[in-house]
């Protein structure tokens, strides 16, 4: 069995009182998702998560320490992925996406953002950090 590991976050703002997700489209599949990709040898989770981060969209993100969750799955036959997540905050600012590999993003409300996700995996990851933002950072939000 072949084994796979890749990182990334969930990544949030709060526009004008509002809670934002951030989702990118795959140039490859054209599947909405969460930005993440491929650990490098040397690199921490950390490490990863925002390296790809930045090379997908052009933010600079600090990883907030308290939040990780990892989802696990079979991309092909013989081959197991682990798929660490992290949770990092970010003024909403324009995105610069990588063209090689993202075709569009989109920030919207976690309801927005969650009907974009085709995963039930990515949608659970989602809806955990959505949980751990509304809990445990207290955000105050309108309305």
């Amino acid at each position: 069995m072949k084994y796979e590991k890749s990182c990334g976050a969930v990544i949030y703002t709060i526009d004008n009182g509002e809670l934002k997700y951030l989702a990118i489209q795959s140039k490859k599949h054209q599947e909405w998702g969460l930005v993440k990709g491929h650990t490098e040898p040397g690199e921490t989770e950390q490490e990863t998560a925002i390296r790809e981060v930045r090379e997908e969209t052009g933010l600079k993100i600090q990883i907030q320490d308290d939040f990780r969750t990892v989802i696990s799955y079979q991309p092909a036959p013989n081959v197991h992925k682990d798929v660490v997540f992290f949770l990092a905050e970010v003024e909403a600012v324009p995105i610069q996406m990588q063209r090689e590999e993202v075709s569009d993003y989109r920030w919207g409300s976690y309801e927005e953002i969650l009907d974009l996700l085709p995963y039930e995996t990515n949608k659970q990851v989602l809806q955990t950090a959505h949980q751990y933002v509304l809990t445990e950072k207290r955000i105050s939000l309108r309305g």
